[in-house]
């Protein structure tokens, strides 16, 4: 059975407020970096920089990070769709925060190009962490049991799930 979270107005307004946070809260000195976690974390970046370009009229570079969720390594993070440089603001993003593992692999790898500011937003965050990791944007804190699933659909109308 599966019940709706969210729909596609109010992801959409979430994604409006992640990306005015960003106008807010990062550095203007610094050059500002979206990257999200593959492969819906980076369809909830672009719609970030979507929101960020009809709203301030500044485009915002968006980076792919993939990683072998199941068993992450930083041998396995790879950056896809440009370079970082050092020194930048940047905004991990991802859908679903459930136990924190990939959230953690990739600030690790993240932490490599010195970041000014590093700063996480997810649209979901469960509340099953196992690694000491925090959102510091969020849509929904969602409370469930082990067995439930949130399932998320970006990139047409959104929605989110909750399935169990």
């Amino acid at each position: 059975m599966a019940t709706l979270i969210l729909d596609d107005r109010r992801i959409r307004l979430i994604t409006e407020r992640f990306a005015v946070s960003v106008r807010e809260f990062f550095p203007s000195d610094a050059p500002v970096h979206l990257v999200g976690i593959m492969p819906q974390g980076l369809l909830l970046a672009h719609m970030i920089r979507s929101f960020f370009r009809q709203r301030f009229g500044e485009d915002v570079p968006v980076l792919g990070l993939s990683l072998e969720k199941k068993r992450p390594s930083r041998e396995s993070i790879v950056l896809t769709d440009g370079q970082l440089p050092q020194g930048s603001a940047l905004m991990l993003v991802d859908d679903v925060l459930n136990s924190g593992r990939t959230m953690a692999f990739a600030v690790s790898f993240l932490l490599d190009f010195q970041p000014v500011v590093l700063k996480t937003a997810v649209l979901v965050d469960r509340d099953h962490k196992t690694f000491p990791v925090a959102a510091d944007f969020c849509g929904l804190r969602l409370a469930t049991s082990l067995e439930d699933h949130v399932r998320v659909e970006l990139g047409g109308p959104c929605a989110a799930w909750l399935e169990g």
